[in-house]
């Protein structure tokens, strides 16, 4: 199966968790091909976090990534620098 896997440093983690779980943000994602998705916050930085989301394909994940309404929206909801990481999944196991 397909990931990003991102880090993303924040300059406020409740505002820019309430767009990326805002309904539009959730609808965006999900018309885009998200499948499902994890977010991290880090132990020392609230203010830097990791997603990992699921996609049905990697194709459709870089074109939302890419896209200029998504670039240009990031300054506004407190995105100071983010790092993307395209994943295809290789191996799984359970315990």
């Amino acid at each position: 199966m397909p990931y990003i896997l991102s880090r993303v440093k924040i300059r406020d983690y409740d505002k820019w968790f309430a767009s990326f779980n805002s309904p539009e943000g959730k609808a965006a994602r999900k018309a885009s091909g998200a499948k499902s998705w994890h977010i991290f916050q880090s132990e020392n930085d609230p203010n830097e976090i990791v997603a990992l989301i699921e996609w049905d394909n990697l194709e459709t994940a870089k074109k939302y990534y890419h896209d200029k309404d998504f670039l240009v929206k990031q300054p506004g909801i407190g995105v100071l620098q983010i790092w993307i990481d395209y994943l295809e999944e290789i191996d799984e196991y359970s315990v």
